[in-house]
């Protein structure tokens, strides 16, 4: 060990740990500010999990309660089976004479009873 390996080592440490410091300053800040923006990410995903699944319930709910509206609205519609309707039409080949038609009701008219009423969670179980 040399006279000068003292001083020298004592000049290495205290330029090692004046970088140090100086780095700690410009890092520290940063890496307060990840640990503060990763903590908002971990407590915001939470957060919207969870008015995700308020949400869910709700939705839920309100799908039973209109289901149970359109059956409603369904059960006011004309029945399922083909309505007879008389239409008095002007025979063209027999003069002023009229006679009867028989025709069926449009398909608009029994449209809505064919319409499935299933939620999704039934859908899904009925698919498993």
């Amino acid at each position: 060990m040399t006279p000068w390996s003292l001083p020298q080592f004592a000049f290495h440490l205290v330029t090692f740990l004046s970088i140090a410091f100086i780095a700690s300053i410009f890092v520290l800040p940063f890496l307060t500010f990840s640990f503060v923006l990763s903590s908002a990410t971990v407590g915001l995903s939470f957060a919207s999990r969870t008015s995700f699944e308020i949400g869910l319930f709700f939705y839920d709910r309100f799908v039973i309660l209109l289901q149970g509206q359109l059956r409603g609205m369904i059960d006011q519609l004309p029945s399922n089976q083909p309505a007879k309707e008389e239409k008095k039409v002007k025979a063209q080949q027999q003069g002023d004479e009229l006679f009867t038609q028989q025709e069926q009701a449009a398909p608009s008219q029994t449209l809505g009873s064919t319409i499935p009423l299933q939620s999704i969670e039934e859908s899904l179980l009925d698919s498993t």
